[in-house]
């Protein structure tokens, strides 16, 4: 394993520097609006999706008198002279300017429409973790990870910033170190983006017969081994050749053990046992060969004697018993020299202490490595949940646990798509989970995947949605992306039924019962030209009915089936 290079007083004073400024400008740019003059991607206004919160102007050539320059509200409608009242809210200038145009057609000859962003929307960006101040900020448009960190305060001194991840649809890392010293960009999040800075563990624990047992820092970015972290330790308390050393740490999500002589390893320094440490490993240094290692979830872990008739119990009898998450149903014993096989051994059992049995309270040789796992895994879950943050769960739990213990999806989540991103060594590994389908029955229970120590959930902003009503597969309620036009949703639905009525297909929107817009879905060419005006861009709030070709009637009296037909539209008495 290599170590990164931490930065040279130099090059923090640097990094604290340009922080400062930072922070300066985003306060800054809280209060002062973005203007689209200050914002050199032009170029994207024709593909951005307005919503509450933005301000667009509205100018018509040669008539100064239409000019118009609103902020739109939370209704997403603005009121254009002659025109009238507008939708605006999702979607585009062009979108905009096209609906103008057409309805001052009517007043003016060919009317030149021009619409303009001058004021963008805020975004809220959630930062968790090791920051000073964590929780939900608004920063402008563009804004990116290292901005909203230091709108939180900044990293704390445990915060490990060669690890922060930012979370906006998909999971990638930020070099902070680099954005701050100016070699990179502070990417753009979008809004209901997660920043996640983690807490880094640097330690190094030495226990047993040294001279100053304790914990110790292990260099970032240099190699320390374990002959260095013995010294580090003042070196072993006695005879350093009859010294034994246990280490016990954890590789790519596994438990790992190695036990060697210290007088070998002095002899060849360079040989593989002299390993690697990495941040969290352990190192017990004992007299071989009357003493044995016991580690993980007991009261006072360490080297402890034992005798020609030390059991299993004793030894955690003398490491003062288990803790509350001890896991003795699953128990391991390495050898001495054994780093990959141990035995397992179940010290669950009431009555194990009365009987005495020998195969599952075996006695431990001089040597021996004893792993006393956990019952428990800690989780991250962040975004739009009741109590983002850290959770602790048994083993075994699923995400459905964790979004459970975290307070469930808040109303503006998405628990239709959560992420789960675990990570190994360099690699993160991430996977869509659809929480809301699992709770409603939808998915079976069996697609909420089991949870491992350090997995991160997310649960992003739920988008805008329309409901599907009449002969559709499964009627019900329907997120909806920019750019989602009547036929993407209802696909979304499951598609038509066989008595679905497409040429009669109804829209409502904005609460009105009584208008409705009519669209001709029937027509085989659509799904080729794309046509705009039968196939609309669907919009937040709309409720679709697509009624149904079929008519209801009831036949009685001295017929051979009495009941209740469903016929074809136009069908007659026979």
């Amino acid at each position: 394993m290599s170590w990164r290079q931490s930065a040279s007083g130099r090059g923090a004073t640097i990094a604290v520097a340009i922080l400062s400024v930072l922070v300066m400008a985003f306060s800054l740019s809280l209060s002062a609006p973005v203007l689209a003059g200050d914002d050199p991607e032009t170029a994207v206004q024709a593909e951005y999706i307005l919503g509450p919160g933005d301000a667009i102007s509205i100018s018509v050539f040669g008539d100064e008198q239409l000019t118009v320059t609103a902020l739109i509200g939370p209704d997403g409608i603005i009121s254009i002279p002659l025109a009238g009242s507008v939708r605006v809210s999702g979607r585009t200038v062009d979108e905009i300017r096209a609906d103008i145009a057409h309805a001052l057609s009517a007043y003016i000859k060919s009317p030149d429409v021009t619409v303009t962003v001058v004021e963008y929307r805020k975004v809220r960006i959630v930062v968790v973790g090791e920051v000073a101040h964590p929780g939900i900020y608004e920063a402008p448009k563009g804004a990116g990870a290292v901005v909203a960190i230091a709108a939180a305060g900044g990293l704390t001194e445990l915060a490990d910033a060669d690890s922060i991840v930012a979370m906006d649809g998909l999971t990638r890392a930020v070099d902070y170190s680099a954005v701050v010293e100016g070699r990179a960009v502070d990417a753009p999040l979008g809004d209901g983006a997660v920043v996640h800075v983690p807490r880094e563990v640097r330690q190094i624990l030495v226990l047993g017969d040294v001279v100053k047992p304790g914990s110790y820092p292990a260099p970032k970015g240099g190699d320390m081994r374990l002959l260095d972290a013995v010294a580090a330790a003042g070196g072993v308390a006695g005879d350093a050749r009859r010294a034994q050393v246990v280490w016990n740490g954890m590789r790519d999500g596994a438990q790992g053990n190695l036990s060697a002589s210290l007088g070998e390893l002095i002899d060849a320094p360079g040989a593989e046992s002299n390993i690697i440490l990495a941040s969290g490993d352990v190192i017990f240094v004992s007299e071989a060969p009357q003493q044995a290692s016991i580690i993980g979830e007991v009261a006072c872990p360490g080297v402890y004697p034992v005798g020609a008739d030390t059991t299993l119990l004793d030894l955690i009898a003398a490491a003062g018993g288990p803790s509350e998450r001890a896991d003795l149903g699953n128990v391991k014993v390495y050898a001495e020299g054994n780093t990959e096989d141990g035995a397992a051994f179940d010290l669950a059992e009431r009555d194990l202490a009365f009987t005495g049995d020998v195969k599952a309270n075996p006695k431990v040789a001089p040597g021996a490595v004893v792993v006393i796992p956990s019952t428990h895994l800690r989780v991250q879950v962040a975004g739009y949940v009741g109590r983002p943050g850290q959770v602790e769960l048994e083993r075994g739990a699923t995400a459905l646990d964790a979004i459970v213990a975290a307070g469930g999806v808040r109303q503006d989540g998405d628990g239709s798509r959560v992420s789960l991103t675990r990570r190994s060594d360099e690699l993160s590994e991430v996977r869509q989970i659809d929480i809301e389908g699992i709770l409603s029955g939808h998915v079976p229970h069996s697609e909420a995947p089991g949870l491992v120590d350090g997995d991160v959930l997310f649960v992003p902003r739920a988008l805008a949605r329309m409901t599907l009503l009449g002969e559709v597969r499964r009627p019900g309620s329907y997120s909806i992306e920019p750019g989602s036009t009547l036929m993407d949703v209802m696909a979304a639905a499951g598609g038509p039924t066989e008595w679905a009525d497409m040429g009669a297909v109804r829209v409502y929107e904005g609460g009105n019962v009584e208008d409705s817009e009519t669209f001709e879905l029937a027509d085989d060419r659509l799904i080729f030209e794309g046509s705009i005006k039968a196939n609309p861009l669907a919009r937040a709030g709309q409720v679709v009915v697509v009624p149904s070709t079929a008519i209801q009637v009831v036949a009685t009296g001295h017929v051979s089936r009495p009941g209740t037909l469903a016929l074809v539209r136009g069908a007659t008495v026979l």
